[in-house]
């Protein structure tokens, strides 16, 4: 319909994608696009590889170590498996397999692929969880989000570092 103050037709509201929850950020299709993994199907849903660089919301289910895991709430870069002391601490609840034993904090250490290069720590690069990087001749892997921290930086308590050395 035309106004009689303006020659032009009102313009059509456009969709908002931070409030159109098929559109939004947290939505899986806005997600980084990931190498096709094996996935898996629970219940009709698939159910996809967790990837340390995802944004996961509440309900949404990932395939991790063999596990299926729900998430409770919003989480990024945390590992479905982490030991924690408590079950409120973490943000997944595993939905299918058998649970793991304690191990007594230890991790047992992730293999080295032998075949594979990896990329130059850069202090201008951010890592999240999981990247792997090159460091003066050694493999290191981000314990969780970080900046311009070097990998080998000495620190007097083995938690207050975001990575740990790979060796093997």
């Amino acid at each position: 319909m035309l106004n009689p103050y303006r020659p032009y037709p009102e313009p059509r509201p456009q969709p908002d994608p931070y409030h159109d929850p098929r559109q939004s950020v947290y939505s899986k299709s806005y997600r980084e696009t990931r190498p096709q993994q094996a996935n898996t199907r629970l219940h009709g849903e698939e159910v996809e590889q967790w990837s340390p660089r995802v944004a996961y919301v509440g309900g949404d289910r990932v395939l991790y170590r063999g596990k299926t895991y729900q998430a409770k709430w919003w989480t990024q870069g945390d590992r479905p498996d982490k030991s924690v002391s408590n079950p409120w601490e973490t943000p997944w609840k595993l939905i299918l397999g058998a649970p793991t034993e304690p191990s007594n904090g230890v991790t047992p250490p992730t293999p080295v692929s032998p075949d594979r290069e990896y990329n130059t720590w850069r202090p201008t690069d951010i890592y999240v969880a999981g990247d792997r990087v090159m460091y003066n001749g050694k493999l290191y892997e981000a314990k969780w989000w970080t900046k311009n921290f070097e990998p080998n930086k000495k620190v007097s308590k083995s938690w207050e570092t975001p990575w740990k050395e790979i060796v093997g």
